[in-house]
């Protein structure tokens, strides 16, 4: 699995360093005890930037600290797969109930062309 965690103390550049070599577009924030503290889309980045931040900034008032995320046991694929459709999201945490990050879903896009 491509490591899309981190902590909330890297750097604006780090982050985009992070998001480029793992080829997704949204990190999953985590402290050293693996619990979730939020996500951090490329649009996050984007827009920090945008407002003036530097490269150098932490990211820690940026992420989002209250993302969407499923209890470990207690939901359906198909669940997921309406929160990836409905909010296009490109990341769901999957958390327990002590919010310790036990699983990343990613939304998967299945292309149909006409002829099928």
């Amino acid at each position: 699995m491509k490591n899309i965690t981190a902590e909330p103390n890297i750097s604006i550049r780090q982050a985009m360093k992070n998001l480029n070599k793992s080829g997704e577009k949204c990190l999953v924030i985590i402290d050293q005890k693996n619990t979730l503290l939020g996500t951090l889309s490329d649009g996050d980045l984007r827009k920090a930037i945008l407002k003036g931040s530097a490269m150098g900034d932490p990211i820690q008032s940026i992420y989002q600290s209250t993302p969407t995320v499923l209890i470990d046991g207690k939901y359906a694929l198909d669940e997921a797969n309406k929160l990836f459709t409905r909010n296009k999201f490109y990341v769901i945490p999957v958390i327990d109930i002590e919010v310790i990050l036990t699983a990343i879903l990613f939304c998967v896009t299945v292309l149909i062309n006409g002829n099928n």
